[in-house]
């Protein structure tokens, strides 16, 4: 037991100076920014870069999260980052370090910015792996960002399905953060992914439970409630409440789905003038699907005006657009990517639980084992101990031949009555008990040598010539009670020698 103790003890220590051993970050400003990140992104990089002046008192910690707040905070402003230099060296860090929930983080947004530069293959890997960590650590807020951005991701390469069921997942992350601007934005991005899906239903009801946030959130999310409801207006018919929308939104954020569908409402109303040159601010935006669009409805515009050279400019620069995103979704294929990944991660999990089945069968072996040994050495020493009484009861030749009289006396001793309360309690005694019973019944162990009988077997007889139920014999034997009525018939058999049942057994005992 003292070797198990200081096992434990030691192993304890270990993990502590593990824990202590891990270096930490301890520029205030860097510790400050890392609490306003979420909520207060730009004052996030002003303060990382304010930091950065000091940089000579940086440890390797400070430059590790440096690198992550910087690359989190100007990705939560919409602002792309194009060098993987400085996120790539915060990942490397956490990951030695053995930090997940800060390596779960620089993960993710390393690959948002293999994402921005069209290496597929890194973004999906890096996502999935941040994925796959963030699943152990319950932070709603990281399984917030990473649903967030694995929806993006399917969003922009056309897998819609696979995009709301991530939106789905962050929408309820962002319940439980309690964060309206969380929960607005992912229903927002829903009404959009529906609407691009051709699911109007949905993304009415999806717009429908923006409306009561929409005092309490930002501009941009704003903008963006008032984008989508204008454009099931448009779709229903309803111009004038689609133009107020529409106003609304670009008077708080002109995005760039707002522009575009600005132009297309200019488009309804016959003001197609006006509407060209939103349609040519919507060529300049980053989601394919707006430029495709706009391009689409300026080359319609052109042919049906006759100006045919400028539809035709038009479709070449529409057919770059199809070629970057064709390079970006089938050639590297998103879908095809996080499936080999989920495949992968679940037989990497599946050898994990086949390691650890294979340990606990073979604990459990040696469980077994260890019993199996203990049990034989207990009734080794049960044998050894009937033995000695045998003998020495044997000795005394005055009471060899005598016959044990079972007395009221003799019922009522402290030893038997112990045995009938372990028997009421279903446990099983103690080798002490047993000695304790053979000592009371030496003359009818004297009897019972005759017959070569186990330990198990002699216990029975014992047992029932002490007139202990059948049910008490089984649990002070750890047997069931059909496995000690079978005993006592094969005992009637061997010891009699003349058929009979385990009642006729219990008399025949009782008068031996």
């Amino acid at each position: 037991m003292r070797s198990i103790l200081y096992s434990i003890f030691i192993l304890s220590l270990s993990l502590m100076m593990v824990g202590c051993s891990r270096e930490q970050p301890h520029h205030a400003l860097l510790l400050k920014a890392e609490q306003l990140v979420d909520r207060e992104p730009y004052e996030t990089v002003r303060l990382s870069t304010e930091a950065i002046k000091d940089s000579l008192s940086f440890n390797e910690a400070d430059h590790a999260l440096y690198g992550l707040l910087m690359t989190e905070g100007i990705h939560k402003l919409d602002i792309y980052i194009m060098s993987d230099s400085l996120i790539s060296q915060s990942a490397e860090f956490y990951q030695r370090q053995g930090d997940r929930k800060h390596l779960a983080r620089a993960l993710l947004h390393h690959g948002i910015v293999c994402f921005h530069n069209h290496h597929m293959a890194q973004a999906v890997d890096y996502m999935k792996r941040a994925e796959e960590i963030a699943k152990g650590l319950h932070d709603q807020t990281l399984d917030y960002d990473v649903c967030e951005t694995l929806g993006e991701l399917n969003d922009e390469g056309n897998n819609r399905q696979l995009a709301i069921r991530y939106y789905l997942k962050a929408l309820v992350a962002a319940r439980k953060c309690g964060d309206v601007n969380k929960e607005a934005t992912m229903l927002n991005n829903l009404a959009s992914a529906y609407d691009r899906a051709g699911d109007a239903v949905r993304q009415a009801e999806c717009s429908e439970k923006c409306l009561p946030l929409l005092d309490r959130v930002d501009n941009h999310v704003k903008a963006s409630i008032h984008t989508n409801l204008a454009s099931i207006d448009i779709k229903k018919g309803f111009l004038m409440s689609a133009k107020e929308h529409l106003v609304q939104a670009m008077n708080l954020e002109p995005q760039e789905t707002t522009v575009k569908l600005y132009a297309d409402l200019l488009a309804l109303e016959g003001r197609t003038d006006q509407a060209v040159d939103y349609w040519y601010q919507s060529l300049n935006g980053y989601r394919p699907y707006v430029q495709i669009d706009a391009y689409q409805r300026l080359i319609a515009h052109y042919k049906q005006m006759g100006h045919h050279e400028r539809a035709l400019h038009l479709s070449e620069r529409l057919n770059t657009v199809y070629q970057h995103l064709k390079e970006n979704t089938d050639t590297t294929n998103i879908t095809e990517l996080q499936t080999k990944f989920d495949k992968e991660s679940a037989e990497e999990s599946s050898r994990e639980r086949l390691v650890i089945m294979l340990v606990a069968v073979g604990v459990l072996a040696i469980a077994i084992l260890w019993f199996v040994w203990y049990h034989r050495r207990r009734m080794r020493s049960y044998e050894k101990t009937i033995e000695k009484m045998l003998r020495e009861y044997q000795s005394e030749q005055e009471s060899s031949h005598q016959k044990w009289d079972v007395t009221e006396q003799l019922l009522n001793s402290p030893t038997v009555l112990r045995l009938h309360s372990l028997a009421a309690r279903g446990k099983t005694p103690q080798q002490e008990d047993w000695i304790e019973l053979y000592e009371l019944g030496k003359p009818f162990l004297a009897t019972l040598s005759h017959f070569h009988l186990s330990v198990k077997e002699t216990n029975i007889c014992m047992l029932s010539k002490m007139g202990f139920a059948p049910s008490e014999i089984a649990a002070l034997t750890s047997s069931s009670p059909q496995a000690v009525t079978n005993s006592r018939i094969r005992l009637h058999a061997k010891m009699f020698k003349t058929k009979g049942g385990a009642k006729d057994f219990d008399r025949e005992i009782r008068e031996l």
